[in-house]
């Protein structure tokens, strides 16, 4: 029961996080930039507890955060995004973490959340061409994954003392 409340908790500040990023808007200098504050979240939920949960709470996440914003299409591209980076975060963490830190995860989650965007982006505008934009998203994505590996780190850290300490 505490783990789900944990959970809310989490999604809460992950849901606040985007909105947060939405107010920083990144897309002034490069469109489409984004630096994925939310992962912070859902890569501790991943060390924490699982693929499975981190995937729940991204999913609920871009759920929310269409109700409020009223973005219908940026639904699809925050949850295309969220599914794959989840997705290859989970993988890597589950069997790289020997390998990979947070760090590197992270970077992972970003670019392959970018490129999940770009295919979505290029059915919904009917072009490859789309895909010339990949590296200039990527040189942000990079360095974008890197903060939210830092960040995620020391949060998984803290948190997980803190779930040992018995703190409820």
């Amino acid at each position: 029961m505490k783990k789900y409340i944990y959970l809310g908790i989490l999604t809460t500040f992950s849901l606040v996080l985007s909105l947060f990023e939405q107010m920083i808007n990144l897309s002034i200098m490069i469109p489409g930039a984004k630096i994925g504050l939310s992962n912070i979240i859902i890569l501790s939920i991943i060390a924490l507890y699982s693929m499975k949960d981190g995937l729940f709470v991204a999913l609920l996440k871009s759920f929310l955060l269409m109700l409020l914003t009223g973005s219908v299409t940026g639904f699809f591209y925050s949850v295309s995004g969220g599914i794959i980076s989840v997705l290859v975060m989970g993988l890597a963490y589950e069997y790289f973490r020997k390998y990979l830190s947070f760090i590197g995860i992270s970077v992972l989650g970003s670019i392959s959340h970018l490129l999940s965007q770009m295919v979505v982006a290029r059915y919904v505008l009917g072009t490859n061409k789309i895909f010339v934009y990949f590296p200039i998203l990527t040189m942000v994505g990079i360095p974008t994954g890197i903060v939210v590996g830092i960040m995620a780190h020391f949060l998984t850290k803290h948190l997980r003392n803190l779930l040992k300490a018995g703190i409820h």
